[in-house]
């Protein structure tokens, strides 16, 4: 739990962290974020302790991790999760539809298959991933 504190402490008195960025790409095309379409990638440190680090794919197609308000993430092990998400608004003003459309495995950091090492200077890493067999039906929950 000390080195929950300590690596948010060093990242609150504006410690200089290592520069992450990226692009994920689904079934070979970039993935651009917009009102739309989301995409969130998470690193968690794969040794349980530390700070995560978080990130939007912007219009570009591009990421920049973040660890709580600082642009970049702690030296280190991560294990890397990923979640692609299609927003659909309410046709009635009511909540949005929201569908994934990466393979489940990829938003779990335990499946997603990604360790990585972020290194001091500049780390730059590009994830392809791929459609899940659960978008390509629709299901009703109301019936």
């Amino acid at each position: 739990m000390s080195l929950v504190f300590l690596a948010l402490s060093l990242v609150g008195c504006g410690q200089r962290l290592p520069f992450v960025s990226g692009s994920v790409a689904l079934d070979g095309e970039l993935v651009r974020g917009s009102d739309n379409l989301q995409c969130i990638v998470l690193f968690f440190p794969a040794n349980g302790n530390g700070a995560p680090a978080i990130a939007n794919v912007d219009g570009s197609g591009k990421f920049i991790l973040e660890t709580g308000s600082t642009k970049g993430a702690l030296e280190g092990k991560y294990d890397v999760a990923i979640s692609v998400s299609e927003i659909t608004p309410s046709k009635d003003g009511g909540n949005p539809h929201i569908r994934q459309l990466a393979a489940e495995k990829y938003a779990d950091p335990s499946t997603s298959g990604w360790t990585v090492e972020v290194v001091p200077g500049s780390n730059e890493f590009d994830f392809a991933i791929e459609k899940g067999d659960q978008n390509l039906r629709r299901s009703n929950k109301d019936g």
